[in-house]
């Protein structure tokens, strides 16, 4: 195996790569979510998603909240600051 080449891929753009740009969706959907209490792209991929867990929001239990596909992460639910 000595001077045996490794093959490595490298991407320049996310086009290349629909992993990420499924990941970077969903980051897109939560921010949105938080940020401007539109949960309208969320609900899309909701049923995909297990777990979100929302350390910040203490008021049920002090290592935060958890959403799952039994409690689901609605805007009108989150914590207003």
């Amino acid at each position: 195996m000595i001077g045996a080449r490794i093959e490595t891929r490298r991407y320049r753009y996310p086009t290349a790569e629909p992993v990420l740009q499924a990941v970077d969706y969903f980051l897109w959907a939560l921010q949105r979510t938080y940020e401007k209490h539109e949960d309208r792209f969320l609900e899309l991929i909701w049923p995909q998603c297990s777990l979100v867990v929302d350390v910040d929001d203490t008021r049920e239990a002090e290592y935060g909240t958890y959403y799952t596909k039994q409690k689901p992460l609605k805007a009108a639910a989150l914590k207003v600051s």
